[in-house]
């Protein structure tokens, strides 16, 4: 009788700790319920942000190896302001992008973190090199601008920095020291913009009234851009300059700097005062022609166009020709055919477009981007990659198109109203 007691006891005892454990846990339950309710366990917005950043900078495409080597005097750098939407809309025969003006101390530019990658990926794609511009309308700190440029440039995967610091400042040289040896490792480019007066000593220190130009920073950097625009607000003085720019001040850049390393920095709508007339910057080609290159600034792609035009090389002599044009014109490989028309779509995302088999007569490439109502000068593969094929299908008479619409285009299409426009 007393076991039997005893067992009943125990009984009584191990029934009263499931009760607990159970309630316990159903407590448990309830807390973790009403947290979750309360959005204690979901993520945050920061935190799905930098993953979805994350999985930007892991889809982005590596530069093609194809893109060609710009060479001194083919430089074009677009200054892009990084507030506007869209870089598909800078124009073809621009090989560098500075995005204007990152945000140092916040790791950041005008635009989202994720248009910003999808920016570098869309003219990463057309073998336009993007680089972030410091300075401008973001001041930066001196003490930590080669660290902070860095991380920028490996945050965004850019392809160098351009350094646009409008201040008088001693401390030029040193800065621009640390910050050239902290992008050598990234094999990052470096330029740097200066006022076109800097040279100009005849006023003691004062250098035309802005500053003088720090001597030792031209071997830091690849290139220097010599800004020749706001140079008055009175439009005689201002024509007087721009007019007397190639024997006078751009001569001093030309004796100052390898030719190499001299970018003429050009703009007709910005700063203050006129800019230089169509027929300034046609006296001025010649410079950019025998120097490095050209930069513009602008608000938008009309005077940018306008002054490639005016920069373009006149064309040269139509006594020789390369496959591309011989094939183009026909001379070679006759009138297109009318019959026994063969034509194949290519994606053209997809390489080996040189695979096609003999009596392929048109190829068309699908599908040419369209964005904002306009086509862009872009497709879905590389530009590089592209302009090898159809260089290779001209040499063998088979005529190439570009196809617009497609499933890419679906959304883009539809809302199409200015056909003009898009023609």
């Amino acid at each position: 009788m007393g076991d039997g007691g005893g067992g009943d006891g125990k009984f009584k005892i191990k029934r009263r700790h499931y009760e607990i454990a159970v309630g316990l846990v159903l407590l448990a339950g309830a807390i973790v319920g009403v947290l979750f309710g309360a959005g204690v366990f979901a993520q945050s917005d920061t935190v799905k942000a930098q993953k979805a950043f994350e999985k930007a900078v892991a889809a982005l495409p590596p530069r093609d190896p194809a893109c060609p080597t710009v060479v001194p005097g083919k430089r074009v750098v677009e200054y892009f302001a990084s507030q506007r939407v869209g870089c598909a809309s800078v124009p073809s025969g621009v090989t560098h992008v500075v995005l204007t003006y990152a945000d140092l101390s916040t790791q950041s530019f005008q635009m989202t973190d994720l248009d910003t990658l999808a920016c570098v990926g869309e003219l990463r794609k057309r073998c336009i090199s993007v680089v972030g511009g410091l300075g401008g309308s973001k001041p930066f700190d001196i003490a930590m601008v080669a660290t902070q440029a860095a991380a920028l440039v490996q945050k965004f995967k850019l392809d160098g920095v351009a350094v646009h610091d409008l201040t008088s400042t001693a401390s030029t040289l040193p800065y621009m020291t640390a910050l050239s040896a902290s992008l050598k490792p990234l094999r990052a480019t470096l330029s740097y913009d200066v006022f076109y007066t800097e040279l100009d000593t005849d006023d003691g220190a004062n250098c035309g009234g802005m500053r003088c130009f720090t001597d030792g920073v031209d071997a830091l950097v690849d290139w220097v851009s010599v800004m020749v625009f706001s140079v008055s607000n009175d439009p005689v003085l201002a024509a007087s300059i721009y007019d007397g720019a190639v024997s006078g001040f751009l001569a001093m850049w030309q004796k100052k700097l390898p030719p190499a390393k001299f970018n003429l920095g050009l703009c007709v709508d910005c700063g203050y005062g006129p800019g230089p007339s169509p027929a300034a910057i046609a006296a001025m080609a010649s410079v950019a022609r025998a120097a490095g290159g050209v930069s513009v600034h602008g608000s938008s792609n009309t005077p940018i166009q306008s002054i490639l035009q005016a920069l373009a090389t006149p064309p040269p002599s139509n006594t020789t020709t390369n496959a591309t044009t011989t094939s183009s014109s026909g001379s070679k490989c006759g009138a297109p055919p009318t019959t026994g028309r063969v034509v194949a779509y290519w994606g053209s995302e997809v390489d080996g477009c040189t695979t096609l088999p003999r009596g392929v007569t048109h190829v068309i490439f699908s599908f040419a981007l369209l964005k904002q109502g306009l086509v862009t000068p872009s497709m879905q593969g590389s530009d590089a990659t592209l302009r090898s094929c159809v260089q290779a299908l001209h040499a063998r008479c088979v005529q190439v198109l570009g196809a617009l619409g497609g499933a890419t285009n679906d959304a883009e299409m539809a809302a199409l109203t200015n056909m003009t426009a898009m023609a």
